[in-house]
């Protein structure tokens, strides 16, 4: 009887093995695969980051994402886009941190009676936002100046803490300032949603530039693949800017 019941508890022990196996192999299954390597992404500690210089940032920013290369696979558009040629600018308020304090921003608001440009971005050390896209606006900052843009807004879909550490590492100059929509609610309303939630990125904003006037759309670009930088480029919103 000994016998039989050690034999009975090796069995259901190999069973409860091979089921573990099992379901390893089907959680397997579902994982989305990513290509390159991903590695942290500075959250609300970079802010406290920051005050270390910009080479500890460095450090911690997204370098070779090759995954996100699947944008305009993976992400979609959630809704219609509402950011036509004279439309209004949505009030949806956004956030800024500015000496320790989160300022509620109506760039409608703000834009009355004013020029300008507005750079909507999926998120703030992304390679692409870093390297190629914001760098552009900051550097032709004055000629944007002399163009009649009286500000340029990068809105980027993280946090404000995060959105901070960013723009403190970039260095812009006054007329570029950079604020966060890190619940979406601007680029929900908007209509620029992009659903990246199988690379587990979530809801971020499409990579989108527009000249506002006055409170209204007067020129407006949404990339086809937010991963690139083509018709929302420094360069191609400039030209834009100037003929309007």
């Amino acid at each position: 009887m000994r016998m039989t019941a050690v034999h009975a508890q090796t069995e259901q022990m190999r069973q409860d093995r091979s089921a573990r196996c099992a379901e390893k192999h089907r959680l397997r299954s579902r994982t989305v695969p990513l290509r390159g390597l991903i590695r942290p992404v500075p959250a609300p500690c970079a802010f406290a980051g920051a005050t270390r210089g910009a080479e500890s940032l460095s450090r911690g920013r997204i370098q070779g994402i090759q995954a996100l290369e699947r944008f305009s696979t993976w992400g979609m558009s959630v809704c219609e886009d509402h950011m036509k040629t004279g439309s209004e600018l949505p009030s949806t308020p956004v956030q800024q941190l500015v000496n320790g304090e989160v300022r509620e921003i109506d760039l409608a608001a703000r834009s009355a009676g004013r020029t300008m440009v507005l750079v909507s971005v999926p998120g703030a050390f992304t390679p692409t936002c870093s390297d190629q896209h914001v760098p552009g606006f900051i550097r032709e900052a004055q000629a944007f100046r002399d163009a009649g843009a009286d500000e340029i807004v990068i809105l980027a879909a993280s946090d404000f803490f995060v959105v901070k550490a960013w723009s403190d590492q970039l260095k812009p100059p006054e007329t570029v300032q950079f604020m966060a929509d890190g619940s979406q609610k601007f680029a929900r309303a908007a209509g620029q949603i992009l659903d990246l939630t199988d690379l587990g990125l979530g809801l971020r904003s499409q990579r989108s530039a527009a000249v506002i006037r006055d409170g209204k759309v007067a020129w407006s670009a949404i990339e086809p693949d937010a991963t690139a930088v083509t018709i929302t480029s420094s360069e191609v919103v400039l030209s834009q800017l100037q003929r309007k």
